[in-house]
């Protein structure tokens, strides 16, 4: 079977055999997650590919550089751990200008001085395709970690932030609109670290995920995980009203932005119900949109909108392999 046919996330299910013995989470998860001397710690990676995941003519060395980092960072906060130390490796020519190396290198430092990451290291090799691959080694504080798995039917399922941002920036930029707002927004992303925190000692969430390929696959990951289904309600998606007549004006519809723009670096999470007060006064305290879109059941995913069952006829998300 070729891996056009069995699809990224097809792959990674099958991988999932070949993952180590003794980790507390592994293969199919934002982040691994093992013990060492009475230290929960967690380890990432994500790479950015030349023509794959940016473009040169769209960013500078620096938001991109920045934007590498930004990418793991999230998958931390998404288990609601805080970073310590990254290492990064490059495929890279040799006919590459060193002040381009240095203007990503300085994103790269300057998001980790924001978020308390530090580089450590990495490796080098030649190639044709510019490549940044960063690893980042992580804690869990008071040993909190929150995975995918622990949804349970009840639960209220919350995203923060606002949704579609990123995917209209990358539009913009495609257009030849590089200013702006949501082409920030896609730029250089900015990882919720602070909020999967508080969300994981405080014991608000029960199951959570980043949103980096769009709300209807992450979703989908996490439903999975969890062995769960959901109602979720498409008229309460948070969806801001200047995304509403940007999209307008470029001809493009907010929800399709909204489910499957992906690269949102939002977090989705469920909750108990009972913790409803606290996750509406976590909301009031970080000045950070927390919305309710749905609730977890036992059966499979039902899409609502005005009140009857809806089915997408989008794209559903982002695929490496197909």
């Amino acid at each position: 079977m070729r891996l056009r046919e069995l699809g990224e996330f097809g792959l990674i299910s099958k991988l999932r055999t070949f993952a180590g013995e003794g980790l507390l989470a592994a293969v199919g998860e934002d982040a691994a997650v093992f013990d060492v001397e009475g230290a929960r710690l967690l380890l990432t990676a994500d790479l950015l590919v030349e023509g794959v995941h940016f473009r040169r003519e769209y960013t500078t060395p620096e938001l991109l550089g920045g934007k590498a980092l930004a990418v793991n960072l999230s998958d931390l906060a998404a288990c609601g751990a805080v970073p310590l130390i990254y290492t990064v490796s490059l495929v890279v020519s040799p006919e590459e200008e060193w002040s381009f190396i240095e203007g990503l290198y300085r994103g790269m430092t300057s998001q980790g001085e924001r978020y308390g990451a530090r580089l450590g290291g990495g490796d080098i090799s030649r190639g044709e395709t510019l490549t940044i691959s960063v690893a980042l080694l992580g804690r869990a504080p008071e040993g909190k970690v929150v995975l995918r798995g622990g949804a349970s039917e009840g639960d209220l399922l919350y995203v923060s932030g606002w949704l579609g941002e990123a995917a209209l920036g990358l539009e913009l930029l495609r257009r030849g609109e590089g200013e702006g707002p949501f082409v920030r927004r896609h730029l250089l992303p900015s990882p919720r670290l602070e909020l999967g925190r508080e969300l994981a000692s405080r014991g608000l969430a029960t199951a959570m995920i980043d949103l980096s390929d769009g709300l209807l696959q992450d979703m989908g990951h996490l439903l999975s995980e969890s062995g769960k289904g959901a109602v979720v309600d498409l008229d309460r998606l948070p969806v801001s009203e200047a995304l509403r007549l940007e999209a307008h004006r470029l001809g493009l519809d907010p929800l399709d932005l909204a489910l499957a723009g992906g690269e949102d670096y939002e977090l989705l999470f469920s909750s108990r119900p009972e913790l409803e007060g606290e996750v509406e006064a976590l909301s009031r305290e970080l000045s950070l949109p927390l919305t309710a879109i749905g609730r977890v059941t036992g059966a499979e995913l039902v899409l609502l909108r005005h009140g009857q069952r809806y089915r997408f006829e989008g794209s559903g998300g982002y695929d490496h392999l197909r």
